[in-house]
């Protein structure tokens, strides 16, 4: 958990004041457990609220995954080379069998 020094925390104002941050892991961190405790504030701590959360943080992640992440990943491997060329190799081996000079 980020835990960032209070004098760099934001307050009551939300996310302004945080333009002078660093862009790190931590404050991303920090902004979305705001949020969270912020939710959790408004709605109460029961099962159905904990649900709702993780819920929520999983979807944000399945979209962030889905939306930038592979889409990134992919354009890296197209510019600069794919890195598992020999357990995708093997991979292939395993589902559709060696192949033979004779495959190719």
């Amino acid at each position: 958990m980020p835990y960032i020094p209070r004098e760099q925390r934001f307050g009551d104002d939300g996310l302004a004041g945080t333009e002078d941050q660093t862009p790190t892991a931590g404050v991303l961190a920090y902004v979305l457990a705001d949020v969270v405790d912020e939710f959790v504030g408004m709605a109460g701590l029961n099962y159905d609220v904990i649900c709702a959360v993780r819920s929520g943080l999983k979807g944000v992640l399945g979209e962030f995954e889905r939306k930038i992440a592979e889409p990134y990943e992919d354009a890296k491997c197209a510019e600069n080379g794919e890195v598992f060329d020999r357990s995708l190799a093997r991979l292939h081996d395993v589902v559709w069998g060696p192949t033979t000079d004779a495959q190719s």
